[in-house]
């Protein structure tokens, strides 16, 4: 067990936890191996954490997490159900199991969790890409890299139709362009960069950012009575993705913290 620091009066100092602002959530397959190695390994050891599917057979996870080690500064793991995401922590999903990410409270998490393939993989970007989509919206970045195929294409769209910060490797850097050219078709990726410009692209989109609801236009979402909740109620809620005080006329109101 490591000691705790202690302050003068001898009591154990307490440690505040670092904030999760930014769920960066990434997907590739044929090539992605070295792929990920180049982006991971331009981004810093306190990064905003980062949830990796890579299509591969169960049992090679763990060979592949710690190669991706040797280039990431931070700490890479093959995840496991439940695991809470932290600053500084690279989670990879095995094999043969899906990975999607979950919220409790202001914390995320993973589960990993059997299933029928999709796609005919599982892991599977897509079914990544869609729980980042509902439970992180604009507080995500998607990455979307080398493979064959179209998975994550459809999951890539929801996530920026969420809010999220949406990239996908260009085709003279990717070894094969058919998941992100698929992105690209499906209007998925608001950017399209070579592989080397990604890592610089997520880092970017992390820092400064603040939990925050999506502002999408605020006209649609202001003057709109909330089925259910009776005038006089004033209180915050969860809706779509979108943090909304109810007024005391019964309406809704896109609150931006």
């Amino acid at each position: 067990m490591i000691p705790r620091e202690r302050n003068q009066d001898g009591e154990p100092k307490r440690i505040r936890a670092q904030a999760v602002t930014t769920v960066v959530a990434m997907g590739a397959s044929m090539g992605g191996a070295e792929a990920l190695e180049k982006v991971l390994s331009g981004l810093s050891a306190d990064c905003q954490p980062v949830i990796i599917v890579q299509h591969i057979p169960e049992k090679l996870e763990a060979g592949l997490a710690k190669r991706l080690q040797k280039s990431c500064a931070a700490q890479v793991r093959v995840a496991e159900n439940g695991a809470l995401l932290r600053p500084g922590l690279v989670l990879v999903a095995p094999g043969g199991a899906h990975m999607v990410l979950r919220r409790r409270g202001a914390d995320f998490y993973v589960a990993v969790k059997d299933g029928p393939q999709f796609h005919y993989h599982k892991p599977s970007v897509d079914v990544l890409f869609r729980s980042v989509a509902k439970h992180a919206g604009a507080n995500a970045v998607g990455v979307l890299l080398t493979g064959m195929g179209k998975d994550g294409a459809a999951g890539l769209k929801l996530m920026r139709d969420a809010g999220a910060t949406t990239i996908a490797q260009n085709e003279s850097t990717s070894l094969i362009f058919g998941m992100p050219k698929s992105a690209i078709e499906l209007g998925a990726a608001a950017f399209v960069l070579p592989l080397e410009k990604i890592a610089g692209k997520i880092t970017a989109a992390s820092s400064g950012a603040k939990r925050r609801a999506r502002p999408v236009s605020a006209e649609r979402n202001l003057d709109v009575a909330v089925p259910g909740i009776p005038p006089g109620t004033l209180k915050p809620l969860w809706m779509a993705n979108v943090l909304y005080k109810v007024s005391y006329e019964g309406k809704r109101k896109v609150l931006f913290n």
